[in-house]
C-alpha cells in the first residue's frame, strides 16, 4: 500500500480574500437573523398586550356587572348609575379606563343582558351579563 504525496502548504486552503467575504456573509446573515426575530417579537408583545387590555376591561365590566345587581337588589330597584355604584365608600371603590373607554354610556338597568365597550384605540369587549 503506497501512501499519498504531502498536500503543499498552501493547497486547499481559502484566500484571505474568500474568507472575508464569507465573514461579510455571516455578520449580515446573523444581522438579518437578529433583525426578524426582534420584528417578531414586537408583533408579539403587540398581541400580548392588547389580550392584557381586554382581560382588564372585561374585568371592569364583571365589577360594574356585580356591583349594579347587588345595589338593585339592596335598594329594590331595576335601575342604576355609576354614581351609585362607584366611589370610595360604594360597591366599586375606584374604576381606572385601561385604554380610555368610557363606562358612562353603559346601560346600567338590571334587565339589560349584554354590555359592549369600544376602547380608544379600537379595543371592543362584549360582556354578556346573567
Amino acid at each position: 500500500m503506497t501512501t499519498p504525496p504531502p498536500l503543499p502548504s498552501q493547497a486547499g486552503k481559502p484566500s484571505r480574500a474568500a474568507l472575508i467575504m464569507i465573514w461579510v456573509f455571516v455578520a449580515i446573515g446573523a444581522g438579518v437573523m437578529v433583525w426578524q426575530v426582534r420584528k417578531g417579537w414586537r408583533e408579539s408583545m403587540a398581541s400580548v398586550q392588547r389580550v392584557t387590555k381586554e382581560k382588564m376591561i372585561l374585568n371592569n365590566l364583571r365589577m360594574l356587572s356585580a356591583a349594579a345587581d347587588q345595589f338593585c337588589l339592596e335598594h329594590r330597584t331595576k335601575q342604576t348609575t355609576l354614581r351609585d355604584i362607584v366611589g370610595p365608600e360604594k360597591y366599586v371603590k375606584r374604576l381606572v379606563p385601561v385604554d380610555g373607554e368610557d363606562y358612562a354610556k353603559l346601560d346600567l338597568s338590571a334587565g339589560v343582558r349584554t354590555w359592549t365597550i369600544v376602547s380608544a384605540s379600537g379595543i371592543t369587549v362584549t360582556l354578556k351579563r346573567r
